[in-house]
Parts: structure tokens; C-alpha cells; sequence
């Protein structure tokens, strides 16, 4: 029974507003700067973020070009290889938003509301309270320059990591393909053997080059099943190397890597639509107090709530 509710979860349909969770001084930061920072997923609490999907990836390649014998085994290594390097180099950094926990369960359907999680406040509320950020999805630009943003739910079951990494791999095999035929055509042709293999290679490398974003944002959405109740989206964004953008703040794993992502509605504002005050003791006036600081900065039209859970952690 279990396993078939977190089927059902994995076919969510896509939430209207997707909540971002932080502490005051996130919140403040938000709307003063205008910007959301991203983190480099390697800092993040899954001690096996990016692990769990690679192994899926490396799994799924050996068995998909298996067929292609010794030739095979490039791709599969390469993969691999290219992925550790690509993520120290060129880190994936993510912002992490919460969606709807469940579906077609009428008690879970009346009571879950992304917005005011137990859990999230319980990780955010320890220094005052806690606040959930509601985004649109629709109709959001960036301001980013030079960056794509990927947005997209996590993936928690191996079914779905596989499904959602087989097209990506099966892009790879249509370059591999055409490499090894290419190099068969020009051995035919005269080229050296050494020859042919070299530039082989460099087409694969090339061919490897274009599918590697969409591959890195998946990989960064496979997270381990143990958070599935977090039913987490992501953002997602892999700036290029060395980009003078990507500052350095304390976090609780290190000195952590972040990236300034800048989401617009159609009016150039943040897509802002609600904001949910975690609980407190003092809840009138930290509705008051959040009402005014919105309104000085322009969001009076943002629906400010109260968490209807009744934590207490004071």
C-alpha cells in the first residue's frame, strides 16, 4: 500500500503556486535585493544528492551499450568521469520550493496545503518565525543573463529516475551511433585506425557537450526516497565556469557556493502571490509587520496568511 501511494505521488499534477520556505532574514533579503540565491547542490541535506542519480545514469549506460561491446565501454566511462568533473567545475546550484504531498486521497487532498508544512516549519523557525514564498509558474521570466533555468519536480522512486534519464541517455546512444559509424566509414576510407578512434572521441565529447545541462538538472532532481515527503521542485541552474556572479556565504556543511537567480512576473516584479507566517507567539504582529514591509516595497497585493498548524516551539 505504501509503495503504491508513492506511485501516486510521483504523477502529481503540476501545482498553480510552488512555496518557498526560508528564515526573516531570507525572506527580507528576497524582497529587498529582488533575487532568490541558489545553492550548489553538493551543500545541500541529502549527503547522497547527485550520487543517486549518477549511479542510475552509469547503470542505464552499461546496459544500453552493452550492445556496442569494448566501443561501449567509452560512453559508460565517459559519462561518468565527466559528470564528477562537470559538478566540481561547473557546480548545479538549486533553489528548492515544496509542492502538494498527495492526490486522490480525500484526507491528505483537504488538509495539505504546500504552503504550511510541519516539517519545513520545524527546519525554519528556529531563530523567529518562519515564512513560505508563493510563486506562480505561469508567465515567469528571468533576468539572468546567460543561464537556462530548469524547473522541475524531484524524482524519489528508481522507476522514475530511469524514465526520466532514458531520453537524455538515448540521445547519447543516437552520437555514439553516429561516431562509431563515422569512424567505421573512415577507416574504409584510409584514415589510421589511431586517427579515426581520436576524432571519434572528440565527436563524442561534443555530442556529450550539448546533452550535458539537461542531464545535470536531472540528475539534480534524483533525490534519495528517505525525503519523498518533502515532494520537492526545484529550480535549477548551471552557470558557466568561473562566473564572477557565484558568491561564497557560512552554511552548515562549509563555506557554500551561491547563485543570484532573478524571477520576474510580467511586470518586472517578483511573481510573488502569497506569503504564509510559520507560527509564532506574537502571530497579529508578525502579519502586521510583514503588511508594511510589503507594501514599502511594493507587494501590497501579496495574500499574507497564518500557518493553521498549531507547532510550538517557544
Amino acid at each position: 500500500m505504501e509503495e503504491q501511494e508513492r506511485q501516486q505521488a510521483e504523477v502529481q499534477p503540476e501545482p498553480e503556486l510552488l512555496y518557498h520556505y526560508t528564515d526573516q532574514n531570507g525572506l527580507l533579503g528576497i524582497i529587498e535585493k529582488q533575487e532568490f540565491w541558489a545553492t550548489d547542490v553538493r551543500f545541500l541535506n541529502d549527503m547522497e544528492e547527485f550520487e543517486a542519480g549518477l549511479k542510475i545514469a552509469v547503470a542505464m549506460a552499461e546496459q544500453a551499450y552493452s550492445e556496442f561491446g569494448e566501443a561501449g565501454r567509452i560512453p559508460v566511462a565517459y559519462i561518468e568521469s565527466e559528470l564528477r568533473f562537470s559538478f566540481s567545475e561547473r557546480p548545479i546550484f538549486s533553489i528548492s520550493f515544496a509542492g502538494p504531498l498527495k492526490r486522490k486521497e480525500a484526507l491528505f487532498a483537504s488538509i495539505d496545503d504546500p504552503g504550511d508544512r510541519l516539517n519545513m516549519w520545524r527546519g525554519y523557525s528556529w531563530n523567529g518565525p518562519a515564512y513560505s514564498i508563493g510563486l506562480s509558474r505561469e508567465g515567469n521570466t528571468t533576468d539572468t543573463e546567460g543561464v537556462d533555468l530548469y524547473l522541475q519536480e524531484c524524482s524519489y522512486l528508481k522507476d522514475t529516475k530511469e524514465k526520466y534519464l532514458t531520453e537524455i541517455l538515448n540521445g547519447l546512444g543516437d552520437v555514439l551511433n553516429e561516431c562509431i559509424g563515422k569512424r567505421i566509414e573512415r577507416v574504409g576510407n584510409g584514415t589510421p585506425i589511431d586517427d579515426a578512434v581520436d576524432e571519434a572521441r572528440g565527436e563524442l565529447r561534443k555530442g556529450f557537450s550539448r546533452i550535458l545541462p539537461d542531464l545535470k538538472s536531472q540528475l539534480a532532481a534524483c533525490k534519495h526516497e528517505g525525503f519523498w515527503e518533502e515532494r520537492e521542485w526545484r529550480i535549477t541552474v548551471c552557470p558557466p565556469q568561473n562566473d564572477k556572479r557565484v558568491f561564497y556565504k557560512s552554511g552548515r556543511f562549509g563555506i557554500t557556493p551561491r547563485f543570484p537567480i532573478r524571477l520576474r512576473d510580467s511586470d518586472g516584479s517578483l511573481p510573488i502571490t502569497r506569503i504564509v507566517v510559520g507560527p509564532s507567539p506574537h502571530i497579529t504582529d508578525s502579519i502586521e509587520s510583514l503588511n508594511g514591509f510589503l507594501k514599502r516595497n511594493g507587494y501590497s497585493h501579496v495574500q499574507v496568511s497564518a500557518s493553521k498548524i498549531p507547532y510550538r516551539n517557544w
